[in-house]
Parts: C-alpha cells; sequence; structure tokens
C-alpha cells in the first residue's frame, strides 16, 4: 500500500509461471509452452483485477467510515514480478491495460499519476494519520504453512485458542468453511464468464455442498463428489482440489 498526497495506491504483486494473454473480456489465460515455444497449455487464473478491486474497496470503505479522506482516490495496482513473463493486453480492456504493469514499470507509472492527480494535495500530517490509523488496524497471523495447507492436522484446541484470541481483539473471524465457500463461487463464476455459460454448468450448491462435506485432495478422491465424472474432473479438478488445499 503506497500512501501519497495525491493518492492511495493498493498494490497487488503476481509472480506467475508461463505467458500471460489477457482477452477482449478481461480474462487472464496462462499459456505454457515447451522447449521449441509451441504452447501446450492453456488455463484460465483468477484475474489479479478482480481480486484487487475487493482491496481496494475494503481500505476505502474503512478509512471513509473513520473520515480519514473524502476526496483522496483509492486506486488498484497490479504487478507482474516474473522478469521473463511475457503479458499480452493486446485485446484488453482498456481498465485492465491501465492497471496491470510489469515491476520494472512501476516507478515511472507512480511518477506520472502523482502528476495526473492535481485535485488532491493531502497535508504531510495527514499522510501520516491515514499510515499510523492502517498501522494500528493491522493484525498478525502467525500461519506454519503445512497447518494451513492441511487443516486437519489443526488440534480442536489449537483452533479453539486461535479464535478465543481474535474475538478477545475485536477482529471478525470467518470459519474456513464460509471462505472456502466464497472461494468456491468466485472459481463458478471466473469459469462460467470465460466459458460464457451459466454458473450452476460447473458445479450446482448441492455440489458444493457435498465437495465442502468431502474436501477431495485428489482427482481420484474428487469423482466420489456429487456431479463430478471424468470430464468435468479433469477440465476443472486441479484448480478445484488447490481451493479446497489451502484449507
Amino acid at each position: 500500500m503506497i500512501v501519497t498526497n495525491k493518492f492511495i495506491c493498493i498494490l497487488e504483486t503476481k509472480k506467475l509461471s508461463g505467458d500471460i494473454l489477457v482477452n477482449d473480456n478481461g480474462d487472464f489465460i496462462r499459456q505454457i509452452k515447451n522447449s521449441e515455444g509451441n504452447i501446450i497449455k492453456k488455463e484460465g487464473i483468477y484475474s489479479p483485477i478482480t481480486q484487487n478491486e475487493r482491496h481496494v474497496r475494503i481500505v476505502k470503505d474503512l478509512l471513509m467510515k473513520n473520515n480519514m479522506i473524502k476526496n483522496c482516490p483509492v486506486i488498484s495496482m497490479v504487478v507482474m514480478a516474473d522478469p521473463k513473463n511475457i503479458v499480452n493486453t493486446r485485446y484488453a480492456p482498456q481498465n485492465v491495460k491501465y492497471k496491470l504493469i510489469k515491476y520494472d514499470q512501476l516507478t515511472r507509472k507512480l511518477r506520472n499519476l502523482l502528476r495526473a492527480y492535481k485535485n488532491v494535495g493531502m497535508p504531510y500530517q495527514t499522510i501520516m494519520d491515514i499510515a499510523e490509523f492502517l498501522k494500528d488496524r493491522n493484525t498478525d497471523k502467525k500461519q506454519h504453512y503445512i497447518l494451513s495447507k492441511y487443516n486437519s492436522l489443526v488440534t480442536k484446541e489449537e483452533n479453539e485458542s486461535y479464535l478465543t484470541s481474535k474475538f478477545q481483539k475485536g477482529v471478525k473471524v470467518i470459519d474456513n468453511k464460509e471462505q472456502l465457500t466464497i472461494d468456491l463461487k468466485e472459481f463458478r463464476l471466473n469459469r462460467s464468464r470465460q466459458e460464457k455459460i451459466k454458473p450452476y454448468y460447473i458445479f450446482n450448491n448441492k455440489q458444493m455442498e457435498d465437495l465442502i462435506k468431502r474436501m477431495p485432495k485428489t482427482k481420484e478422491e474428487l469423482l466420489k463428489v456429487s456431479g463430478f465424472g471424468p470430464v468435468k474432473t479433469e477440465k476443472y479438478g486441479d484448480e478445484i482440489i488447490s481451493i479446497i488445499l489451502r484449507y
């Protein structure tokens, strides 16, 4: 997060393997090539633009509700951090092109933005007040990588201790099931837009409940979930399993 006297910028940094194509709908498609440069695999990925827009809304709402800002713009910027990436935005919507930059363009982009925003000029003390306000409301969350990935290894006592400490601090805690539901719905919506089909063709709510109940960790386990045959499992299995493994 960058706080200036002209704007507040939320940076989402991505280091993605493969080349990235953004089509005219704003969908992100990763292209994997072999040593000869031929495309051997294409797959849709979550839009970091959409992801970061949620961050912007949360920060802006927090600052406005607490009277920290009135007219100060809160803008989104997605930085592609892998120098080997080729990002093709030729057909991308203009708002995506504007927000998506390579890491070596960041300084120039910020300088241009400082020149472009002429109607805002926050005093230095206001900038510091905003920074301190956000720092005070930050809560560090210590995570063990393995435990966060394989939630079944977390004991009931450890989980209850964590929740108790959060509630004592007045922090809203979203349980794993609720967050997993949100992530699965987001995946379903993004893929349905990419394929121009109804979301329930990916999986309906009843099938999603079975997904959450069974928590498949492999494609073999996914085949046992209601509505998932070999074709759907092969098409969506890797992405769905990667989402579930976070929990």
